[in-house]
């Protein structure tokens, strides 16, 4: 590994920068989103303040966690210091939070455009089969979502230690 480390360190410098300013730029961009109250002038109702505010995280803050991530895992990878950063020694907790908002949020979808709103895909659809592999399609998709975020937040809790003691072996 420390192999593949040396060999590549420019370009794992270079993705580890490029990930750390596209977190910057997202978490900037949530903030002018919410500066500029556009996030709330638009909403109508508690039901859409409350659609806006999972948008909003889900849209800026999940990718600019898990862009911070990757960014502070390269750079621990490639520094010899054994100190990790905040972000990095709490990355498992934050994957496990993302994956609970990616259902929250897809439950709060459903629920806001069936039983808020009234209309949802399923009423386009005319019948018993359809609905059901519509709603199926849609289950898949939030539970790869979440076990892939979990998956990993397992990984990241099991590797730092390994990783740190190649470190002190060196």
């Amino acid at each position: 590994m420390n192999e593949f480390i040396e060999k590549n360190r420019r370009l794992l410098h270079i993705y580890s920068v490029t990930a750390q300013s596209t977190a910057v730029v997202l978490l900037i961009l949530a903030f002018i989103f919410i500066a500029t109250g556009r996030a709330f002038s638009d909403a109508k109702s508690g039901s859409d303040l409350l659609n806006l505010l999972f948008h909003l995280f889900l849209s800026y803050m999940i990718p600019c966690s898990l862009a911070f991530l990757v960014a502070q895992f390269i750079k621990y990878l490639t520094k010899m210091d054994s100190k990790t950063a905040w972000i990095l020694r709490h990355g498992a907790i934050i994957l496990y939070v993302c994956a609970f908002f990616v259902v929250v949020n897809s439950i709060w979808q459903w629920l806001f455009y069936v039983v808020v709103i009234k209309h949802s895909v399923l009423d386009t659809l005319s019948t018993i089969p359809q609905k059901v592999l519509c709603i199926f399609v849609s289950l898949l998709l939030t539970a790869i979502k979440a076990l892939i975020l979990v998956g990993l937040g397992q990984i990241l809790r099991r590797l730092l230690p390994v990783i740190k003691e190649s470190k002190t072996l060196v």
